[in-house]
């Protein structure tokens, strides 16, 4: 609305993502989730800093807070893990329906391959790989698994080559998918 009342015309907005930067988690043990990473995913330490303070503080909302963040480099993104040294959070204990809740997800060259990889480390998978036949992401395979602290992680591929979602097709796509869709052998 603009002063007078009347409806503003709208517009084109003047700033346009251009791609995702990186998927930020909070974990309770920054070592051990960098491990899991780095074995599970082949991820890169770019860095590893503390810090805290007013400033950090102000910048996270949360007082007193002293932090460990890991920078982690993947092929086509970055992870930052961030470990509050204090004050000490709550363990995960959303449900995919709460409001705020998130997954990574990332994509693989072989589905099949990725859950076997996953079996042999002891990861926690909900369930073997699912197939989507129909709907606009036919051509999907997908399944979900926890990492350390139980947060969702979604590992995808897709079958038709240069789908227009793919980082393999294009590296600034967003790889995400929802399970909405139709998979074989019942609902993810």
């Amino acid at each position: 609305m603009t002063d007078s009342g009347t409806e503003a015309s709208i517009s084109q907005p003047t700033l346009v993502a251009y791609g995702l930067h990186h998927h930020g988690v909070t974990v309770t043990d920054l070592d051990r989730s960098v491990r899991f990473y780095q074995e599970a995913f082949g991820a890169k330490v770019e860095f590893i800093v503390d810090f805290g303070g007013e400033g950090p503080s102000r910048i996270v909302r949360v007082p007193g807070a002293q932090m460990r963040v890991a920078s982690m480099l993947l092929p086509h993104g970055m992870l930052e893990l961030v470990q509050y040294l204090a004050p000490e959070g709550r363990p995960y204990d959303r449900t995919a329906a709460d409001v705020g809740t998130s997954h990574l997800c990332l994509e693989v060259e072989d589905i099949e391959r990725a859950y076997q990889w996953m079996q042999e480390l002891g990861v926690d998978c909900r369930y073997p790989p699912q197939h989507v036949y129909e709907g606009p992401r036919a051509g999907l395979s997908f399944f979900y698994l926890h990492d350390p602290d139980g947060l969702p992680i979604e590992l995808l591929q897709y079958h038709k080559p240069g789908h227009p979602q793919s980082i393999a097709a294009c590296s600034t796509s967003d790889a995400g998918a929802t399970a909405a869709e139709t998979v074989q052998d019942g609902q993810a």
